[in-house]
């Protein structure tokens, strides 16, 4: 997305900050701020990426499934592997979920994901009571150009944010909180799966899922 990018005051640009993380709090849109600037802007480029928590768990409902090593989840007593993480925003843009065991006889793997979108982001909080403060205080090390960047990459997050959080918007004056939940399912046309004859009814089991931001906002998942 294109943005700017200036000299802008510190303070002046610490007020956009704060303004953001009260919008934040109350759930309202950013209200628009005049910030002071030395020199000329320059255009710039920003990811608007929503940061969204993910949680889910990967079941096998058949067979014996025994799990040897996991990644970026656990494996339960019951042999459910759960995995959670942060996608999008500050966090990194992709989560994989890895696991690599042996399998005797087992039926698909059914993966739900459970994803909501985070509007009340960490990274605005400001290193003392608030941004302005913390600035007059020089409890910040950032210039006014890097304040006023770091404002407007939050603010264009906080807008995406909003918008997978207002999937279903209502007319009411209320506050809503959207979750969207990731299923997979059988396919129509899919053929039957059957272990080799060579291994008694054992195979090797290897499952990979990859959980991207970009994939998401698309309403799909990729399983490999």
């Amino acid at each position: 997305m294109e943005t700017f990018t200036a000299n802008a005051d510190p303070v002046s640009a610490a007020r956009g900050l704060d303004d953001l993380r009260t919008a934040q709090k109350l759930g309202q849109p950013t209200p628009s701020r005049l910030v002071t600037v030395t020199g000329p802007a320059e255009p710039a480029s920003a990811a608007a990426s929503a940061p969204l928590r993910i949680e889910g768990t990967v079941r096998f409902p058949s067979g014996r499934v025994r799990t040897e090593d996991v990644r970026g989840g656990r494996a339960t007593a019951a042999g459910v592997v759960r995995f959670r993480g942060l996608i999008g925003g500050a966090a990194p843009s992709v989560l994989q979920v890895r696991l690599r065991g042996s399998a005797v006889a087992a039926g698909q793997p059914v993966v739900r994901v459970v994803v909501e979108p985070i509007t009340l982001d960490p990274a605005v909080r400001p290193p003392a009571r608030t941004w302005v403060d913390a600035v007059r205080r020089r409890r910040v090390t950032l210039t006014g150009r890097e304040l006023l960047s770091r404002a407007i990459d939050l603010d264009l997050s906080y807008a995406r944010a909003r918008q997978y959080d207002m999937y279903l918007w209502s007319p009411d004056p209320v506050r809503s909180r959207t979750t969207y939940v990731f299923r997979t399912s059988a396919a129509p046309s899919a053929p039957e799966l059957r272990p080799a004859e060579s291994d008694g009814g054992r195979s090797a089991l290897v499952f990979a899922l990859v959980l991207s931001g970009l994939v998401m906002a698309a309403g799909a998942l990729v399983v490999v």
